[in-house]
């Protein structure tokens, strides 16, 4: 499952919240301390830590997170339950897993909350005399009846009519708790005592007792609430009558009781006994499989149905017990003491005179194994040959499921003893007793004579039939299917076992099957192949080299396989006219050289892909395209964000050819480090572990490929090498109405032009590997511009237009120019309301001192000619320039936008900008220090010189002149121009990470000599004397 969702589970969930439901805690200092033992004398083993939400538990010697707690307290094991596990957390936090029946979820988010206002009700409408008869009938105290909502359902209908205002007729309908006839509703429930069943404090079913069934056999005694079938179509699959009553009181321990009744269950669970108990007296052959799902981590599961004459309650007893036992879980059978003169007696009964330790000493007292309770059914004949055949016989008949573990042991002593057989006539007996069946002749070719698995023969006799390998690192077992090697190989180990040994494999003999072939076929990571000249597909291996198909070798290790038949000479037409429709022409050749890349593991070539765009542009068919031709299998989805902060995240992209995630957030990404290694062809390998895995290390091959609407901002430092790695491609077609093909994915994903789309992937990956690079053409500083104007283009405006000032600009001015601005970029201008937000962040807001007051950004001025749109001629007669009423702006038709001094005269003393630059030395070497303009040091000035020489302009123009202050020609303009530059992206600098000082120097001027394209030892001499740094 994606990472990305158990990270959700988590994060919903409350440790100390669930914790507390089972257990008293109690906060001490900066955490909470409970116990999960009534007899733990500090009371305070149990300790629960709400910041980093985990527990440890000293009583057991155990601890983790929430999964760790679910696993505890449900009595699964962590690693092989771990899904059981997933889903009982996101029913905790309501989450809908993958491969989860929404239908199954949005039912029992409905129809559970109108069961728990149905037990309500109920419980309201139980009179005296009814809770009277509940207290003398079984002895249930008040509090228990409150605690478990027992009610009374009246002979009338009352559950529509008392709950239709607040539950729609739909969700009454499908509860099971009406039944439905023309559209009219009535109760299933009438005139009955009702128990309802709890389950993770909600109520997940109904059964009724009939308190009048002595006097009237006619009327059923318990009457079950009914289920979704062909008689009931209208009542949801959610209504399970396979639920055991008392479910919640068995989680955490190590023992439990399984009773007969739901009665003799309360009266358990009313007495401190985990107990369980079937909806029916004895567990149905539907049921065993949820029951064994329950218990199957118990040290012991006591069985205690009633005991009677017609040994009905003990024959449903054995039943259950030979299940569990064949399932690898340890049973004992309860038989509790008849009275004198009776002929039954159940739990309800034994405990209305009986204490808790009365009970629990059975245990010991009173209770058998299901082996021993047959043995002594039997009768011992008399002579030998008889004897012989009855053991014979029980071994055949009676103990064929049982574990071969303790079968040999059985034989040997109690079978012996209760036969009076000699030890040599009765070994005689075990050697050459067998099965009739073939499992059980199997069976006895991997056990020796004293019944112990042979494990090495078991070990060989499964990997002859398959191809296994370990990860030494990890001991993960991966087999071999249909040319590559897959995950959980323990699962098909543990299959093959449990088949050959039929009922004699326990979970024992399969752990030690897998142990052996773990320390047989265990290799280093390194021995997966790398070779980037061979892809593996469904029906063989090609080799880019000849462009020949080689057959499928489980010697030659390949953990990914594209799911593409190859076929020479087909093509892909339609796969080539939606890439023409959806991308940039140019932009065509990269984005194929990267399908094809994806094809191969490796990563040397250090380049990720961006998709960025509006909706309905292709992005998403694109992404889904490459998902079916690299195969699912084949690609991670993991986050940008996920990668930098999640430890587990990294994991999940082992083995993988493709990380692949669209929309991404638009939350600023604060570090970059893991990023620059994925992509960075680390020969070093990076460091990984899975949730509750060992710790591994791997050499990434996963490519990443990305989508966005807005692609997050980057605050780091190093951005140098965070966008040299991207590859970004803009989607500007939207497809929407008749143009918007909604089975595009499906018509372009065909066999034949997936095949197509392999032949053309391996012509451009042919390209790509001989020039080394991608032919994509934008420049590092356009890729870094484009993702950036993308993520935040408020913070570029800014950057790009907005300089220093004494004087305030309005903040409709200062919008108004962000819009033209926008605009001559080809973006959709932001709101004027997140424009504010984004750039309050950067400025101050504030009100003119006089006049109107106006709204105004403080100390800023925007420094770009704006176009202005009028319809009115322009008052000049010129269409090539127009100023508007407060010359505030200047149209330049066909022309850019061009920077405007804008900053007031001042005297170096009196600088002190908002960017720590207080004063420069004149770039013409000189040491007078001269009043100057801000760095903004270009001024436009028409036609004219400012000092009426045009044969002095230093950079030979007559449109544009560089000047100091006090009007003094520049000796060396080529400095002055690279001045302008450093000063410029220090500013920028300053903009976007704050202050430059002694520590940061360093990093500050590698960013500003790759911005202004200057040698860094020439950059970082002017960023100390701009920012007087000694």
């Amino acid at each position: 499952m994606d990472q990305t969702q158990k990270e959700e589970i988590k994060s919903k969930i409350d440790i100390v919240s669930l914790i507390g439901k089972t257990v008293t805690l109690t906060k001490t200092g900066n955490s909470y301390r409970g116990a999960t033992s009534a007899t733990s004398k500090s009371g305070k083993s149990l300790v629960v830590d709400e910041k980093q939400q985990v527990y440890n538990n000293t009583a057991t010697n155990d601890g983790g997170d929430v999964f760790s707690w679910i696993a505890y307290i449900n009595n699964l094991n962590i690693d092989t339950d771990f899904r059981e596990i997933l889903e009982i957390a996101a029913e905790e936090a309501g989450v809908i897993l993958e491969n989860t029946n929404p239908v199954a979820y949005s039912d029992k988010k409905e129809v559970y909350p109108f069961l728990k206002a149905v037990a309500g009700h109920y419980h309201s409408m139980l009179d005296d005399e009814h809770r009277q008869y509940v207290k003398h009938q079984w002895h249930i105290s008040d509090e228990t009846i409150d605690k478990l909502m027992i009610g009374w359902c009246p002979k009338k209908n009352t559950v529509e009519s008392e709950l239709s205002d607040l539950f729609p007729h739909e969700t009454i309908a499908k509860s099971g708790m009406v039944y439905v006839n023309n559209g009219r509703l009535t109760d299933v429930f009438k005139g009955r005592i009702m128990f309802p069943y709890w389950k993770n404090d909600q109520v997940v079913y109904f059964i009724g007792r009939d308190p009048d069934h002595e006097q009237n056999k006619s009327s059923a005694k318990y009457k079950k609430q009914p289920v979704h079938s062909d008689n009931y179509p209208y009542v949801s699959e959610v209504i399970d009558n396979n639920t055991f009553y008392g479910e919640d009181s068995i989680k955490g321990e190590k023992e439990c009781y399984i009773v007969e009744g739901i009665t003799d269950c309360i009266r358990c669970l009313e007495t401190g006994i985990p107990c369980i108990s079937p909806v029916t007296i004895r567990i149905k052959e539907s049921e065993k499989e949820h029951a064994h799902s329950i218990v199957k981590n118990m040290d012991c599961v006591y069985i205690c149905n009633d005991n009677e004459d017609n040994k009905s309650g003990l024959n449903g007893a054995l039943d259950t017990s030979e299940y569990l036992e064949a399932k690898g879980v340890s049973t004992k059978i309860i038989e509790m003491p008849m009275p004198d003169g009776a002929n039954k007696i159940d739990v309800a009964e034994y405990l209305k005179t009986h204490t808790k330790e009365d009970f629990e000493l059975l245990k010991t007292t009173a209770s058998n194994s299901i082996w021993e309770i047959k043995l002594k059914s039997l009768n011992v004949p008399e002579n030998t040959i008889d004897k012989t055949r009855a053991i014979v016989e029980f071994i055949n008949t009676d103990l064929h499921r049982m574990d071969n573990l303790i079968k040999i042991p059985f034989l040997k002593k109690d079978v012996r003893e209760y036969f009076k057989m000699d030890k040599s006539e009765m070994n005689e007996i075990i050697k050459h007793a067998k099965s009739d069946n073939d499992h059980g002749k199997t069976q006895h070719l991997y056990f020796d004579e004293n019944g112990r698995l042979n494990v090495k023969d078991m070990a060989e006799h499964v990997m002859s039939r398959n191809h296994y390998i370990t990860m030494e690192d990890t001991n993960d077992i991966m087999y071999y299917h249909k040319g590559r090697y897959v995950a959980m190989g323990e699962r098909i180990i543990s299959k093959m076992v449990q088949n050959t040994l039929g009922n004699a494999s326990s979970k024992h003999h399969i752990e030690e099957t897998i142990n052996y072939i773990q320390n047989e076929t265990a290799i280093d990571r390194k021995a997966i192949t790398s070779d980037c000249t061979k892809i593996n597909l469904l029906n063989g291996v090609y080799d880019i080299t000849t462009d020949t198909l080689l057959p499928h070798d489980p010697d030659v290790i390949f953990i990914t396989q594209l799911p593409i038949m190859y076929n020479l000479g087909t093509t892909c037409p339609r796969i080539e006219q939606f890439m023409t429709d959806v991308m940039q022409a140019e932009d065509l050749a990269p984005i194929y050289e990267f399908i094809g890349y994806c094809m191969i593991p490796d990563t040397r070539l250090q380049k990720s892909v961006m998709l960025v765009g509006k909706g309905a542009n292709g992005k998403s068919v694109l992404l889904g395209l490459l998902g079916r031709f690299i195969g699912h299998d084949n690609i991670s989805g993991e986050s940008l964000h996920l990668l930098e902060n999640d430890a587990y995240s990294i994991a999940e992209l082992y083995g993988k050819l493709v990380n692949v995630f669209p929309d991404l957030a638009e939350q600023n990404l604060y570090k970059n480090e893991a990023f620059k290694m994925l992509t960075g062809n680390e020969d070093t390998g990076m460091r990984a572990r899975r949730i509750y895995g060992a710790p591994f290390k791997f050499k990434n091959t996963a490519r990443l490929i990305f989508s966005a609407n807005k692609p997050p901002s980057v605050t780091t430092d190093d951005n140098y090498a965070y966008f040299r790695r991207w590859m970004i491609f803009e989607f500007k077609n939207t497809f929407s109405g008749e143009d918007a093909d909604k089975d595009i994915l499906n018509k372009i994903t065909t066999e034949e032009e997936l095949s197509g789309l392999f032949n053309l992937a391996v012509n451009n990956l042919k390209t790509l590997l001989q020039n080394e690079d991608y032919s994509y053409t934008k420049e590092n500083a356009e890729s870094e511009h484009m993702y950036r104007i993308n993520s935040d283009p408020i913070a570029v405006f800014a950057n790009e237009c907005v300089v220093f000032s004494e004087d305030d600009c309005t903040k409709s001015v200062m919008f108004n120019n962000y819009i033209s601005w926008s605009q001559e970029n080809k973006l959709e201008p932001k709101k004027e309301n997140i424009f504010a937000k984004r750039f309050g962040k950067m400025y101050d807001a504030g009100r003119e001192n006089t006049g109107e007051r106006k709204t105004v950004w403080k100390n800023c001025a925007c420094a770009v000619r704006v176009p202005v749109r009028v319809q009115n001629p322009n008052p000049d007669g010129n269409n090539q320039y127009q100023v508007d009423e407060k010359n505030e702006s200047v149209r330049v038709s066909g022309l850019k936008p061009t920077c405007l001094m804008v900053c007031k005269k001042k005297s170096v003393n009196e600088i002190n900008s908002p960017y720590g630059v207080t004063y420069r030395e004149n770039p013409d070497g000189l040491t007078k220090k001269e009043d100057i303009i801000d760095m903004q040091s270009i001024i436009s000035t028409g036609d004219l010189n400012p000092d009426g020489n045009p044969d002095k302009n230093p950079d030979g123009c007559s449109h544009t002149e560089y000047v100091y202050a006090d009007g003094e020609n520049i000796e060396n303009p080529e400095e002055n121009i690279n001045i302008v530059k450093i000063s410029k992206n220090v500013e920028r600098y300053i903009l976007e990470f704050g202050i430059i000082n002694k520590s940061n120097v360093g990093n500050a001027t590698q960013m500003i000599a790759h911005w202004s394209r200057i040698k860094p030892s020439y950059v970082q001499a002017i960023v100390e004397k701009l920012c007087k740094i000694a």
